[in-house]
């Protein structure tokens, strides 16, 4: 009996493959029924059970661990944490869309990769913050506040030449 999976030839009476150790039963496309190796049909419904049948069942299901090499799956798993800083951005950006506006969370966002940002020298990142504190700020009602994280968006787009930005933070003091 051959492996769908590893393609490795077992012995006939075998139940798991002795190569990666998947199931040997063949798997009913049609109603789930695990059916004994070698089977041509269902036992439960009648249903053809191709070899090319059994093996995109197999492929279907298989973990990723089967097929993720070891080093990756380390550095994903390393990664996560980056995972959370790019949720948090994306909850600061809906935060404070105008359709769906919460300035306390807005806020709390900016201030939080502000203080994740300027210790490890993300100076655009820190500059992308008092841009979006500024406007915050000012459509809250708070235009000393606005001008001053916006007078250092500004300062600091001009630093870095930073043509794009600079200008959008300069539009926004100009209002």
């Amino acid at each position: 009996m051959k492996c769908s999976r590893c393609q490795h030839e077992n012995a006939s009476e075998a139940r798991y493959c002795n190569a990666c150790g998947v199931s040997l039963n063949l798997t009913c496309p049609s109603c789930g029924q695990g059916n004994a190796p070698g089977s041509v049909f269902c036992n439960q419904c009648g249903h053809a059970l191709s070899a090319s049948d059994a093996a995109a069942s197999a492929q279907r299901f298989v973990s990723p661990e089967s097929y993720t090499p070891k080093h990756l799956a380390e550095k994903i798993l390393t990664s996560k944490a980056a995972l959370e800083g790019e949720r948090k951005q994306v909850t600061v950006l809906f935060a404070t869309h105008p359709d769906r506006f919460d300035a306390e969370t807005g806020e709390a966002h900016y201030r939080k990769a502000l203080a994740l940002a300027e210790p490890r020298g993300m100076r655009p990142l820190v500059a992308h913050c008092h841009l979006g504190l500024g406007k915050l700020s000012r459509r809250i009602g708070k235009p000393e506040q606005a001008r001053e994280h916006l007078t250092t968006a500004t300062a600091m787009y001009r630093e870095m030449d930073m043509r794009f930005w600079l200008e959008q933070a300069e539009a926004e003091l100009r209002q």
